[in-house]
């Protein structure tokens, strides 16, 4: 009996058309549906840019616009800033001028003794005059203007922020409109066979992460796994099979990221390969959790989803062997995992529900069989 994919959507019915937007198998019902949430975001497109053309076409629009009210707010708060340090400065003006007017008081009354000494004794000459004229005329001046109080002013770069306006070129034009995508019918030339996606049949254009080449991490190990060169390969060192894991040590929760393995030394047996989310705790069970999401080589076709094996999900059909070279993919933005199989050029996808696998995801690899080895390229 042949087999057929299951359609994402309902995984119920026989999926028969591949969006080339979102990549998902779909069948003819969930097809149609699928076509009418395209038409109604489009229609919310419409209506916004329908609202933008009104605010473009409006009066005396740039008035009102976003850039004159980030001005008005700098005013504003520069202005604060300099009420405020006005309001301080005149604060310390009224202490120095109470403490300098007890100076002054002070002084006043030593001249004022001397000179009633000086009358009732009749002993001054021109040079008390003198001096009695230079101490009131300095009374007077320090009354209107302390010598002693200085009033600075300096530039703090610091302290107002200047503001300038300026334009932000760039070398390169970026076009708003593309070409839009339309549902693909299968690539397969019969319905009554199963169908294979080919990498070739895939539209996404994943650009290499810029994450540090990921690589095996000592402490998140279960089970009888030994890490060897430089934490790159793992390999079952038990006495017997049983179920082991490791996981990688990057966190992943934005954008694309490639995983290229090496299947040295494989067995088809319950080894699986693909994601956990980072918080799943490290132990025999976590396989089965519902975060670990991946592919079971082997004739048993399993693909993993929610911790659990469905045979045949969106095509796989378990064709991995010894020595291939597989690319694992884990696409955050879009929320789906990607494996290919440069021997076989098939590639196979499963979306992630992040409410059972909430970010960030770790690779996750479980080996099973005795001498099973991964190398991560």
């Amino acid at each position: 009996m042949s087999l057929k994919s299951l359609c994402v959507k309902c995984q119920k019915n026989n999926g028969i058309l591949i969006c080339s937007g979102c990549q998902y198998i779909l069948c003819r019902k969930c097809t149609n549906d699928h076509r009418l949430e395209l038409v109604t975001q489009l229609d919310h497109v419409v209506y916004e840019h329908d609202l933008i053309q009104q605010q473009l076409q409006a009066k005396d629009q740039n008035s009102y616009h976003t850039l004159f009210n980030q001005i008005n707010k700098w005013q504003t708060e520069s202005i604060n800033k300099i009420k405020q340090a006005g309001e301080e400065a005149r604060q310390s003006i009224r202490q120095l001028l109470d403490e300098h007017k007890e100076q002054l008081t002070k002084d006043l009354r030593r001249l004022i003794d001397e000179l009633r000494k000086g009358k009732k004794s009749e002993d001054f000459v021109e040079t008390d005059l003198d001096r009695w004229k230079h101490d009131v005329q300095k009374l007077k001046e320090e009354l209107q203007m302390p010598s002693s109080i200085i009033l600075e002013t300096k530039k703090s770069p610091s302290w107002i922020t200047m503001i300038k306006v300026n334009t932000k070129s760039s070398g390169q034009q970026q076009f708003l409109y593309q070409s839009p995508r339309v549902l693909l019918p299968s690539p397969s030339p019969s319905l009554g066979k199963r169908t294979v996606t080919r990498i070739d049949e895939f539209t996404t254009d994943l650009p290499t992460s810029r994450k540090q080449a990921d690589k095996f991490n000592a402490e998140k190990i279960y089970g009888p796994i030994e890490l060897q060169d430089e934490k790159k390969v793992a390999v079952h060192v038990g006495s017997a099979n049983c179920a082991t894991e490791v996981r990688g040590t990057n966190l992943y929760s934005t954008g694309k990221h490639r995983l290229q393995l090496k299947l040295e030394k494989m067995h088809h047996g319950y080894s699986l390969f693909g994601i956990v989310t980072e918080s799943t705790l490290v132990q025999e069970s976590s396989i089965s959790s519902k975060s670990t999401y991946g592919w079971v080589p082997g004739n048993n076709k399993q693909a993993w989803l929610k911790g659990a094996g469905t045979a045949g999900y969106g095509g796989y059909d378990g064709d991995i062997m010894e020595n291939d070279v597989l690319e694992l993919v884990l696409n955050c933005d879009k929320k789906i995992i990607q494996l290919s199989n440069k021997r076989t050029n098939k590639l196979y996808q499963i979306p992630v529900d992040i409410n059972s696998c909430p970010f960030p995801w770790q690779f996750y690899l479980s080996l099973y069989e005795i001498g099973d080895l991964v190398r991560i390229l």
